[in-house]
């Protein structure tokens, strides 16, 4: 849930970044709402693959520990 929380955190930091004068001088293109949700839907699947990643290991190891699976080398 942290990793979520963090993840959104910096998606609403690049998208108000991006949507603020650049600094140098010029112009940046803005983020739009659409473009902001889709970095949020992009941002919450790869922190759920992750999370399901880590759930899976444990998993196998706890099974490996148990004797109920293939063993770990």
């Amino acid at each position: 849930m942290l990793f979520l929380l963090i993840a959104v955190a910096a998606a609403v930091a690049v998208w108000w970044w991006r949507s603020t004068e650049n600094p140098g001088g010029g112009t940046t293109s803005s983020l739009s709402t659409t473009e902001l949700l889709a970095l949020l839907t992009d941002t919450a699947r790869e922190v759920n693959a992750r999370a399901n990643t880590m759930v899976d290991a444990e998993t196998r190891l706890v099974n490996a520990e148990a004797g109920l699976g293939p063993r770990l080398t």
